[in-house]
């Protein structure tokens, strides 16, 4: 398993946003109208080179905010880890470590101390002994006192074979639920017809357009909103989607007419079977969001089953 230098984010405030450099910054390096941009405001300013930037300003900035965590995580007395897999444009899976604890002042933080590549395969040795080179390297193994991960298999027996105490994550917990129902005949039927129509639209340029623009003469004071498309890995995606589809059913009705009927829309009973749907759905969103809250601590909100 590859290792992958710590990825360093904790608490926004003035202090923070001047120590990391953005990759906006490096990318503005090539960019020609940045550069005239800064010959008109200063002509005798020389900007950095991009091997400047990435051998050295980079690396002084990426030391000087690691130097800086590791004082913040020396305050912290506990300290609750958090793990969360995700896999990038070019499929590749990666698992994101996370470190929440509160400092002697009393003020909540989350910091990302590692992002290293990860695969389902991985086994549960390789990743508890990753796990631990990241606790080590950030010399806080004596102070996490639970883990709070997804359900797959191989990270849940890792957490415990490090002899961590386990949390598995509610909000994921509960999206399994949501989408085991969501799979139920009837239901899965009405949800593939909703995408269907929708994908339609997002393919379509001239529909889409079409859409926009009926929206804007049925109430032209109100932002036209476009159509919303569900994502297996997104929480409440599907019930996004299919909110989104009951909002706009008249100028999506009168789109498809003038379109001369590409798609199949809903028929009454499937609209009226959808909003009733969405009302079940509506409070596992709610529950998503506050469970999912980023700046708070949330785990008293729930009844965790040992």
């Amino acid at each position: 398993m590859e290792q992958q230098h710590p990825t360093i984010v904790y608490e926004e405030g003035p202090e923070t946003r001047r120590e990391l450099v953005s990759s906006e910054q490096v990318e503005t390096e090539t960019t020609v109208g940045f550069l005239e941009l800064l010959r008109e405001l200063e002509s005798q300013y020389q900007p950095p080179s991009r091997n400047t930037i990435v051998n050295s300003l980079l690396e002084e900035k990426y030391d000087s905010a690691k130097n800086k965590l590791k004082l913040l995580l020396k305050q912290a007395q506990y300290i609750a880890l958090t793990t969360d897999g995700w896999t990038s444009t070019s499929n590749e899976g990666y698992l994101a470590v996370t470190a929440h604890f509160i400092s002697n002042e009393w003020q909540y933080f989350s910091c990302l101390l590692s992002c290293f590549s990860y695969s389902e395969s991985h086994t549960s040795q390789n990743l508890s002994d990753q796990l631990k080179l990241v606790v080590a390297e950030w010399e806080i193994s004596d102070k996490v006192q639970v883990v709070i991960t997804d359900n797959a298999a191989n990270i849940v027996a890792a957490v415990r074979q490090s002899n961590w105490k386990h949390i598995p994550c509610f909000a994921h917990t509960l999206n399994l639920i949501v989408q085991h129902g969501i799979k139920l005949m009837r239901v899965d039927i009405i949800r593939r017809k909703v995408k269907n129509i929708v994908e339609y639209f997002h393919r379509s340029t001239q529909a889409n357009h079409k859409l926009l623009s009926i929206q804007s003469t049925i109430k032209p004071d109100s932002v036209p909103l476009k159509l919303k498309n569900d994502v297996a890995t997104r929480w409440n995606s599907t019930y996004y989607m299919m909110e989104r589809v009951i909002n706009l059913q008249e100028p999506l009705t009168v789109a498809v007419g003038l379109l001369h009927n590409p798609i199949e829309l809903l028929s009454e009973d499937e609209r009226n079977e959808l909003r009733e749907i969405c009302k079940i759905l509506e409070p596992f969103e709610q529950i998503t969001v506050e469970i999912s809250a980023g700046k708070s601590v949330t785990i008293s909100k729930i009844i965790a089953i040992a």
